[in-house]
């Protein structure tokens, strides 16, 4: 996949899947798609790119099978949203894991080049030194979900959930991520696949279609 070039000597991919699903109404990580269930397709895409992945969950979900290679980590406090799972995935990041990428297990459409695209942007430098997180910036919001992060930024991510500030918006903005620009991911994802969440069954049922799964999902819910 070419995430591993530059500067960056160990990549690893954390996946949020603690979400309660309320508007899918059924846990999404069980959501059939083609021969597999959605987390799956999740942890297989984003293995193509990163020397290890890690699925953070909320503690007693139950979850499809996954390769004995990845890594399961629970949120530390429940019902607390994306920022809990993201910091508690870096919080359990060995030592010599330089960047994390983070996804959603929602995002069925996310591309392997979109992945290494974003990744290569955490080679540069600025003024400060190494570049501490590279976000998606699409019509004037950005996408933390589908993005590259330092670990040595979870001092920041404890400081918001120290003063119940979960916004990943925010987020964002107190670390200064870079923000990668729409025509620069257009060129590697020109529809901007990567960044489509399913959140409903009209979602499901389109991200199916976009994959060519429109006959319908192979499997049986779980």
């Amino acid at each position: 996949c070419g995430a591993r070039s530059g500067n960056i000597v160990k990549v690893a991919g954390l996946i949020l899947c603690g979400g309660h699903s309320q508007r899918m109404g059924r846990p999404k990580a069980w959501l059939p798609f083609g021969s597999e269930f959605l987390l799956q397709r999740m942890v297989r895409i984003v293995s193509a790119c990163c020397d290890s992945v890690t699925v953070v969950a909320a503690r007693g979900q139950s979850l499809p099978s996954l390769p004995p290679s990845v890594s399961l980590v629970c949120d530390r406090h429940p019902d607390r949203g994306p920022l809990e799972g993201l910091a508690s995935g870096m919080a359990a990041m060995p030592e010599e894991v330089e960047v994390c990428f983070v996804a959603s297990c929602d995002a069925p459409l996310l591309l392997p080049q979109f992945i290494s695209f974003v990744l290569s942007k955490m080679s540069a430098r600025d003024e400060h030194g190494p570049v501490m997180a590279c976000v998606p910036f699409v019509s004037s919001r950005w996408h933390p979900l589908t993005a590259a992060y330092r670990p040595m930024l979870l001092p920041a991510m404890e400081e918001m959930l120290a003063r119940n500030a979960l916004r990943l918006q925010g987020l964002c903005e107190a670390i200064g991520a870079r923000a990668i620009a729409e025509e620069e991911l257009q060129a590697v994802d020109p529809e901007l696949l990567s960044l489509w969440n399913v959140n409903d069954q009209a979602d499901y049922l389109a991200a199916l279609q976009k994959a060519g799964l429109s006959d319908g999902p192979m499997l049986a819910d779980g």
